[in-house]
């Protein structure tokens, strides 16, 4: 079976069948074209479709199956979390690759719980984790009980977030040492 056909994902045979893996998640069901013949409208498409133009045959187990897939090729060793997200470590550091049944065209990459945030170091926390991000392409701060980065992206091919995974990896690693070194100098 091809690693990423656009179309009906469902195996035709039982060799097609992933391995009896609890931690991998059952395939769903595509995401319906836009150009559907059932689909009227945005407001006819049932809720947690996404609105993206690209031509969606794919759902979001497919995406974190092609990460998955791809990271084992790369010789990591990818695994799913609760959600189906797909984790794996590089350099020492976790990684998780997160997509979005609500929009099949949009990949998230984080570098979670980076350094937790309490009272005490709350300000310092924001100013440097706002410092890593603006002197880091791409990287976001999420800022909530710890401080993670992401890098969020639209992507119009499954396969162009594989071929930037390592870029992503690269400047949320970049990002981290940027913020350690703004909260060493006080934020």
């Amino acid at each position: 079976m091809p690693l990423w056909p656009f179309g009906s994902r469902k195996p035709d045979t039982a060799e097609e069948k992933p391995a009896d893996n609890p931690g991998i998640p059952e395939q769903g069901t595509p995401a319906p074209l836009l150009e559907d013949p059932d689909v009227d409208s945005v407001s006819d498409r049932p809720v947690g479709q996404s609105d993206c133009p690209v031509k969606l045959a794919f759902c979001r187990s497919d995406l974190a199956r092609l990460a998955f897939e791809y990271l084992a090729d790369e010789g990591y060793r990818p695994c799913y979390d609760d959600a189906g997200d797909v984790v794996f470590k590089c350099e020492g550091l976790v990684y998780i690759v997160e997509f979005f049944e609500s929009d099949l065209a949009f990949a998230r990459i984080v570098l979670p719980g980076i350094q937790d945030i309490d009272d005490d170091n709350r300000a310092r926390c924001h100013s440097a984790a706002i410092a890593a991000a603006h002197d880091t392409k791409a990287v976001k701060p999420i800022l909530g009980s710890k401080v993670s980065l992401a890098i969020e992206m639209f992507f119009s091919t499954p396969q162009h977030v594989c071929e930037v995974l390592p870029r992503c990896c690269s400047a949320l690693r970049s990002a981290m040492h940027e913020f350690d070194r703004q909260m060493l100098q006080g934020g």
